[in-house]
């Protein structure tokens, strides 16, 4: 289920050398769902560039990383897919316990997933 779309009222902060148009433009979950659209399309470029934004304005999104290393598998950049898995890893890991307890399920599968991909990059390099 998405999220309602931001009022067109609501004050966004600029600094001045932003270059963002509105205020999507700034929120990780629309732009890891435009990069999902684009992936989608086979517009892997768009989409990781939609994916990379995302990340930006939030560092430890986790879908969004995935769904990164998902198209550098895609536009066979199999070492930046390994690194990127490794960085989900990491994050995973980094995550305290008490916070995993609240939705073990989630994480379980997010790590099945970050290895399946790896393992799939490594294969075709070697």
């Amino acid at each position: 289920m998405k999220e309602a779309p931001y009022p067109k009222s609501k004050k966004v902060e600029k600094k001045a050398n932003d270059q963002f148009i509105d205020i999507e433009d700034k929120d990780p979950l629309w732009l890891k769902d435009k990069g999902d659209h684009f992936y989608k399309r086979s517009d892997f470029h768009s989409a990781l560039n939609a994916y990379s934004k995302s990340i930006e304005n939030d560092k430890e999104f986790l879908m969004a990383r995935l769904n990164r290393a998902t198209t550098f598998i895609k536009m066979r950049w199999y070492g930046a897919a390994i690194d990127e898995c490794h960085d989900v890893e990491r994050l995973v890991f980094a995550i305290p316990e008490k916070d995993k307890e609240e939705d073990p399920v989630y994480y379980t599968k997010m790590l099945g997933r970050t290895y399946l991909r790896r393992a799939a990059a490594q294969g075709w390099l070697a």
